[in-house]
């Protein structure tokens, strides 16, 4: 007689979010050769969720006329039903498209991103989109940010009304695989346990693949449901995010990884090459994940075209004089930038 033991491990899933988060590159403005290759390869390499774009209700951003993937519409979205994997969405939680959810559209995931500073009203429009009868995440942007009442709030909201997931968003790309730990056991610990726990991670440090394995090897022996976001080639803001590329190595073939390296070369790339404001690991954005400072900071001066010497320099000053700057302050910025400007000649 045998007996049989079956061991439930919890099995990461992969939500690529290149066109939504790679966007903030080229202003969403892809075309439809890239869009059908794209979804072509997440279709044949299993990828589990793909992020098309935001629903939001402007058409533009930082004053600039993006292209359709910033604010979907129920047309576009149609376009992504022949497909196998989930389709999920995104808005901010101050510019949502709800007539367009009133419609019911055809969508997996709809994920609502915020501030800290916006986390009654936002958690509130998780729950009339829940209500809705989608399923909602809750994208707590800086949740390094947060007090241990805010995220008791936090848990307890999510818990009440059964929002469906909750994200861990590095966004200062300042993760340690202790921190890693501590996030998951803490999510763990009081969340539902239906609710699933995301992690959206930045490379600042040069660090978010070997937090993934870290994260993949931690998780083995729990039943918690989780969901890992990445880009192609890691495009994104900043120093861009984890890479899809190195999280599929060990559960496609090898042919179908040519593919996708294939469509990185010939689509992404050039995307890289071509834009000013492109990603990668960089000295600035390394210094604002050892400051956990907020990376606006770093891209307001890169527009002023201030030199590396005096971005250094400036970071010096705001650090010196303890100002809070995991959060961004424009006025802040504006008033430092004029009490040096002779300096920054």
């Amino acid at each position: 007689m045998y007996m049989y033991i079956y061991i439930i491990m919890t099995i990461i899933k992969n939500l690529d979010c290149t066109v939504r988060d790679g966007g903030y590159i080229n202003n969403w403005r892809f075309n439809e050769k890239f869009i059908n290759e794209y979804c072509n390869i997440l279709n044949i390499t299993n990828i589990d969720y793909v992020e098309i774009g935001f629903i939001n209700n402007t058409n533009n951003y930082k004053n600039k006329i993006v292209g359709e993937y910033r604010n979907l519409n129920e047309e576009i979205i149609k376009k992504f039903d022949k497909y196998n994997f989930k389709k999920v969405v995104m808005a901010d939680f101050i510019d949502i498209n709800y007539q367009l959810l009133e419609n019911k559209i055809n969508i997996d995931l709809i994920r609502i991103a915020f501030h800290k500073k916006d986390l009654t009203k936002a958690l509130e429009s998780c729950k009339i989109i829940k209500d809705l009868g989608y399923n909602v995440s809750v994208n707590a942007m800086a949740i390094t940010n947060y007090t241990n009442d805010e995220l008791n709030y936090l848990f307890e909201y999510i818990n009440e009304h059964k929002l469906d997931m909750l994200y861990i968003a590095d966004s200062f790309g300042s993760l340690t695989q202790n921190d890693i730990k501590r996030y998951f056991d803490l999510f763990d610990s009081q969340l539902n346990e239906d609710c699933t726990i995301g992690f959206h991670l930045h490379n600042n440090m040069n660090n978010a693949y070997g937090n993934y394995e870290f994260l993949k090897n931690y998780v083995n022996d729990f039943t918690r449901k989780i969901i890992v976001d990445t880009t192609m080639f890691g495009m994104g803001r900043g120093a861009g995010n984890l890479q899809t590329e190195l999280v599929v190595k060990d559960s496609i073939n090898l042919e179908n990884i040519y593919k996708m390296v294939g469509f990185i070369q010939d689509f992404i790339k050039p995307i890289y090459k071509n834009n000013e404001n492109t990603w990668s690991y960089d000295l600035d954005y390394l210094l604002s994940g050892y400051l956990k400072m907020h990376p606006n900071y770093i891209v307001k001066m890169r527009d002023l075209d201030i030199s590396m010497k005096n971005r250094f320099f400036l970071i010096r000053q705001l650090e010196e004089r303890k100002y809070d700057y995991k959060y961004f302050d424009i006025e802040i910025m504006n008033n430092f930038i004029e009490e040096y400007k002779s300096q920054l000649l």
